[in-house]
C-alpha cells in the first residue's frame, strides 16, 4: 500500500504545474480518484476543488469517509458506476453530483475524468472537477418552465408563440376544434407576413409596427386584428407580447399569446356596445342642427347609402367583415365628399351624407362615384362581394328635418326594389 502511495505521490508532482494551470482556469480544481473493489477513493483533490468541495483547504481527507460525508451515498454510488463504466467501455467518466457544503444544500460539482493508469485490483482517474450550481439550477428551472408552459398549453384555448428574430422563425402550439394539440414551426414569417394573406392587407402595417417595438427593446404590449381563419375568412384576434432579452440587452425573442375574440365582439353587436355606437345618431345631430341654422334661401340635399344585405352578409362571414365594409365605405366617402358636406354611419349598413348647396347634378356624382368605387375594393374573402343601395332627397327653403329623413329613406326603399337601379333621388 505504502508503494502505491508513494507512487500517487510521484505521479502528483509531476502533474502539478498542469494541475495548477487547471486551478487558474476554473471555479474547482482537479482530482485524482481511485476505483478499488466496491469502493473509490478520492486520493488527490487539488486546494480549490477541496475548497469548493468540501468546504476548507485545512483538512485533508483521503479515505472513501471524506467523500462520504460530504456526497450523498446515492451520488457516491453514481461516481462509482460512472468510473466502472468508463473502465468498462474505455469512454470517459462524466457525471454530476450533488453535494452539501458546511450543511448548504443544494450544490452540484460537475467531474469529468480519464482513466491513466491500470493496476492489479484497481483503476487510477484524473478528473476535473467544477462548480455546475448555477447551470445546474438554471436546467431545474428550465424543467420547470418547460412543464408549466406544457400544462398551459394543453389546458389553454389560445395560440401561444415564440419568434426567434435572429432566426426569422416562429414556433407556435394551439388546441385544433378537435382537442387536438398541435405545435408548428413558421420559417421566413417577416416574408409570410408580407406575402401571404394570413393578416388582412388593413392590419399588416398595424402588426409590423408593433414587430418593429417588440424587435427594438425589452418591451411588451397588445394589439386587435384581423387574420384569417381556415376557410371561414378573416375574425378578430388580440395578441398580447412581451420581448425577452439577454444579459446584453439585446432581443432575442418575442413571445406571446393570441387570443380568438370574434365572439366578444359578436356580444357587444347585439348588446349595441359596438366602438362606433356612438355615432349612430351623432350624425342625425349635426344635420339637425346645419338644417336649423341655414337661410331659407339655402338647398339641402340628404343621401342615404346603403350595404345590401348586409345582416346576412353578418351572419355569413362574421361581424369583422362588416365592419371592414364599412370601413372601407367611409374611407371612399371621405374622399368623394371632401368639404362638400358631412356624413357618417347611423345604422348597421348604412351611411347619410348631408350636402348644403350643392347642385342636384354634383350630388349625383358623389353618391355614383363611392358605390362605384365600393364595387372594386377586393376583400380577400371568398364569397364577399357586397352590392350597395343608395337614396336621396333634395329640399328648399324651411325643411322639417324628420319628413326630410323619412324622403330619403323611402327613396333607399325605392332602389332596393327596383330591379335594374341602386340609386333613386326623389
Amino acid at each position: 500500500m505504502g508503494d502505491k502511495n508513494k507512487d500517487i505521490e510521484s505521479m502528483i508532482q509531476s502533474f502539478q504545474p498542469f494541475l495548477n494551470t487547471f486551478n487558474n482556469l476554473i471555479v474547482g480544481g482537479v482530482g485524482l480518484f481511485e476505483v478499488e473493489g466496491e469502493e473509490i477513493y478520492p486520493r488527490y483533490i487539488s486546494e480549490g476543488a477541496f475548497a469548493l468541495v468540501f468546504g476548507s483547504t485545512r483538512v485533508r481527507k483521503t479515505t472513501a469517509k471524506a467523500l462520504r460525508h460530504f456526497v450523498a451515498d446515492k451520488d457516491h454510488a453514481l461516481l462509482l458506476e460512472a468510473a466502472r463504466d468508463a473502465v468498462a467501455n474505455g469512454t470517459v467518466l462524466d457525471c454530476t453530483l450533488n453535494y452539501n457544503v458546511l450543511e448548504d444544500q443544494g450544490h452540484y460539482i460537475w467531474v469529468r475524468g480519464t482513466l491513466i493508469e491500470k493496476r492489479e485490483n484497481s483503476y487510477l482517474f484524473a478528473a476535473l472537477i467544477q462548480d455546475v450550481t448555477q447551470k445546474k439550477n438554471l436546467e431545474n428551472e428550465l424543467v420547470i418552465q418547460a412543464e408549466r408552459y406544457r400544462i398551459l398549453e394543453e389546458t389553454t384555448n389560445e395560440i401561444l408563440f415564440e419568434i426567434d428574430t435572429d432566426r426569422d422563425t416562429m414556433n407556435f402550439s394551439m388546441k385544433e376544434m378537435t382537442g387536438d394539440y398541435i405545435r408548428h414551426r413558421v420559417p421566413h414569417l417577416t416574408r409570410l407576413l408580407k406575402e401571404g394573406e394570413v393578416v388582412h392587407p388593413d392590419y399588416i402595417s398595424l402588426v409590423f409596427h408593433h414587430l418593429g417595438l417588440a424587435q427594438k427593446s425589452k418591451t411588451q404590449g397588445s394589439f386587435e386584428y384581423l387574420t384569417q381563419i381556415s376557410n371561414r375568412g378573416y375574425e378578430w384576434h388580440k395578441l398580447t407580447y412581451s420581448s425577452v432579452v439577454d444579459t446584453e440587452g439585446k432581443v432575442r425573442r418575442i413571445v406571446g399569446r393570441i387570443k380568438n375574440i370574434h365572439d366578444e365582439v359578436l356580444e357587444k353587436q347585439d348588446t349595441g356596445t359596438r366602438s362606433y355606437q356612438h355615432v349612430y345618431h351623432g350624425v342625425k345631430d349635426k344635420v339637425r342642427m346645419r338644417i336649423q341654422k341655414a337661410d331659407l334661401e339655402d338647398s339641402h340635399g340628404l343621401g342615404i347609402i346603403s350595404v345590401d344585405d348586409f345582416r346576412n352578409i353578418q351572419k355569413s362571414h362574421g361581424v369583422a367583415c362588416c365592419d371592414l365594409i364599412m370601413r372601407n365605405l367611409l374611407e371612399i366617402a371621405d374622399l368623394e365628399v371632401g368639404s362638400m358636406g358631412i356624413f357618417d354611419q347611423y345604422e348597421d349598413g348604412k351611411i347619410l351624407i348631408y350636402f348644403q348647396n350643392e347642385e342636384e347634378g354634383q350630388i349625383d356624382a358623389v353618391i355614383h362615384s363611392i358605390m362605384e368605387k365600393m364595387k372594386g375594393v377586393n376583400y380577400r374573402v371568398e364569397g364577399l362581394m357586397p352590392g350597395f343601395s343608395a337614396g336621396a332627397a333634395i329640399k328648399h327653403g324651411a325643411v322639417d328635418f324628420s319628413s326630410f329623413m323619412q324622403e330619403a329613406e323611402e327613396a333607399l326603399h325605392i332602389s332596393k326594389i327596383t330591379r335594374g337601379v341602386n340609386y333613386i333621388r326623389v
